[in-house]
């Protein structure tokens, strides 16, 4: 990703971010009412929304776990942004398992399926674990599907104890202050978007 792409990404991220944190807050009462009446249908929609957001449109959704983390509380905020992740993160492997890479690359442009190919460790699972600290769920997903013969249960594996972190991250900022979410969120992306530059994760 060009660093202009990148600046670009990030401050959409923030403002993102910071418009959902908002809108939480002033509509916090309405939106506890909808998850108290349903205890099912409530999570059910998130963990869907999560794993669109991990098929289509990586990132989109981030703003909305530190809400899930103020509806249901860090924990349980946590778990049900880690089922969607990881099922998101599922799906896309699959489809690259079994449609390849003229599907994939509907999704993902050749540039950065390659640059993820080229930094595929040789040790697998723990090569999984780190990208899921630091990249976009799909690219990896989808360029780990296409060029690893890593199996299903070693990457589901993977793949929730990479994006444990992040989830509990998130779900705990949403029992802070607006404030402190948006300085601590964007000071993540901001760290991130630095090292994935600094050791060309993403390519030049």
């Amino acid at each position: 990703m060009r660093p202009r792409t990148m600046r670009f990404t990030i401050l959409g991220l923030a403002a993102a971010f910071v418009a959902v944190a908002y809108f939480s807050y002033a509509y916090f009462d309405a939106l506890e009412d909808f998850a108290l009446a349903h205890p099912v249908a409530g999570p059910f929609i998130f963990i869907s929304i999560e794993i669109i957001d991990v098929v289509f449109a990586p990132g989109s959704t981030l703003a909305l776990v530190p809400i899930a983390g103020r509806l249901w509380g860090p924990w349980l905020g946590t778990l049900f942004t880690m089922i969607g992740w990881v099922a998101g993160s599922f799906l896309a492997f699959f489809f690259a398992h079994r449609f390849g890479r003229p599907w994939v690359r509907r999704l993902v442009s050749a540039r950065k399926l390659e640059s993820i190919r080229r930094i595929l460790p040789k040790h697998l699972f723990w090569g999984v674990v780190f990208f899921r600290l630091v990249l976009p769920l799909d690219v990896t997903s989808y360029a780990i599907g296409l060029f690893t013969p890593i199996n299903y249960r070693k990457y589901l594996t993977a793949t929730a104890i990479g994006v444990a972190p992040g989830a509990f991250f998130l779900s705990f900022l949403g029992t802070l202050p607006l404030l402190y979410q948006a300085v601590l969120f964007s000071a993540a992306v901001i760290i991130t978007y630095f090292y994935i530059r600094r050791t060309g994760l993403m390519g030049s």
